[in-house]
């Protein structure tokens, strides 16, 4: 019974071994990525759009190949019929027909439709490639989010333990009559104010991974542990004597013309709108189909009990004459619209250059920040460490330490804003240029 005991003991503490480490295993912003596009419904709808278009445009194509269809009945008569002045008195009558349609000119209307349908299809992917753009910018906000919390938070912590430690010199001071009693107050106000802030933080720092877990389709309390960025290289501040590290401006808005979804889609339904011109005109032309007929009869023919076959070939000349110029009316909204769909992209043009302009300076001016508050930071551990010793020696106050401790916390925490904030501002722009 031992040797099962401790057997299973075992087994336990490597099952409890394995999890730990999966739960420990963090999540790279790639493999987070990944597991959005492969839950989220908006890209399976998408995928499901160019299912339909792939379908529309199969349709549409059928139309230009020949239909075969049948009009056969079969009559039982209980006496004799006259028809036309013909006497039928076979009391079963069958008629076995065959009819075959092919368009022949449609005033180019089929081809219009056709290439509708392809424009129709390019749309679809456009907006599964915008939805997939969307998806993967908003995983890079919650994932930026939750790692800017989670420094705001240890900053936090980190605060705390230092006023802790301040508080404890100075009670060792009061207790030796070196410091006064409102001393000792104070830091335990900036304690309790300190512990308040942290506790907003971890508030803060859960509501993110909570964000962060929706956004993957994963259950809201699933652990978010995530590989830290902890260092950004600047890719878009100009070089010193002139130039730039990556493409520019300029290449970034020629990026957007010829990338950005809402742009492509905006040039599709151009395309679809001329379409429409074409089928509004093709009902000036007529309409021309080769129709074939083949029956196989029997009974309602002299011999009543033999098959009779025949066949006829005939083309079908169709033309609105005089409709009260409905078509022309047509004609007239389908320029409209075309005229519409012109401005409607020279907008968005301007508007895509206007965003990306704007996200291409804030960009540059988060990437500056980072070293700002860099040495910040830098300055203000030093700042804080002079000024304790000072205070050791007793050449500063209690509530210089405070002020020191603060202006440290802040730095540390102005330093991961800006730091992921610039991520976060590279993303928009990434976004903007219709990038991944």
């Amino acid at each position: 019974m031992k040797g099962k005991t401790v057997f299973k003991i075992l087994v336990i503490s490597i099952i409890l071994l394995v999890n730990t480490n999966l739960l420990a295993e963090k999540l790279s912003l790639k493999e987070a990525i990944e597991i959005a596009l492969q839950n989220n419904l908006e890209v399976h709808q998408a995928k499901e759009k160019i299912e339909e278009a792939t379908a529309k445009q199969r349709e549409v194509f059928t139309s230009f190949l020949p239909e075969l269809g049948s009009a056969s009945t079969f009559t039982e008569l209980s006496e004799e019929a006259e028809f036309y002045g013909t006497t039928i008195t076979g009391e079963e009558l069958y008629d076995l027909n065959l009819n075959l349609t092919q368009p022949l000119f449609t005033g180019g209307k089929l081809t219009a439709l056709y290439r509708q349908a392809k424009e129709g299809l390019a749309a679809a992917e456009e907006n599964y490639r915008g939805t997939e753009i969307d998806l993967i910018f908003k995983v890079k906000e919650a994932f930026y989010n939750v790692l800017k919390t989670e420094r705001i938070s240890e900053v936090g912590r980190k605060a705390v333990e230092q006023i802790k430690a301040h508080l404890k010199v100075v009670e060792n001071f009061y207790k030796a009559g070196m410091v006064p009693k409102v001393d000792l107050l104070k830091i335990e106000v900036e304690l309790a104010e300190a512990k308040q802030n942290l506790v907003e933080a971890e508030n803060g720092e859960e509501l993110a991974k909570i964000s962060f877990n929706n956004l993957l389709n994963r259950d809201l309390s699933t652990p978010v542990e995530l590989v830290d960025i902890s260092s950004y290289t600047p890719t878009y501040l100009p070089l010193q004597g002139g130039g730039d590290r990556w493409g520019g401006l300029e290449d970034s808005i020629a990026k957007a013309f010829s990338l950005r979804p809402e742009l492509r889609a905006q040039e599709i339904n151009l395309k679809i709108a001329k379409e429409d011109l074409k089928i509004a005109k093709s009902e000036y032309y007529p309409t021309i189909s080769l129709i074939t007929n083949y029956d196989h009869t029997k009974g309602s023919e002299i011999p009543i009990d033999k098959w009779q076959n025949s066949w006829n070939i005939a083309i079908a000349f169709e033309l609105d004459i005089w409709n009260w110029g409905r078509t022309k009316e047509k004609v007239k909204q389908a320029k409209s619209v075309i005229n519409q769909s012109q401005d409607s992209l020279f907008l968005l043009k301007k508007g895509i250059e206007l965003e990306i302009r704007n996200t291409f300076l804030n960009l540059q001016s988060a990437e500056k920040k980072i070293s700002v508050t860099e040495k910040a930071v830098a300055q203000s551990k030093e700042n804080l460490r002079m000024t304790e010793l000072r205070f050791k020696e007793g050449m500063a106050t209690s509530t210089d330490v405070l002020d020191a401790t603060t202006l440290w916390s802040q730095a540390e925490t102005n330093y991961y804003r800006a730091l992921y904030d610039c991520y976060l501002t590279e993303a928009v722009l990434k976004r903007a240029m219709g990038e991944k």
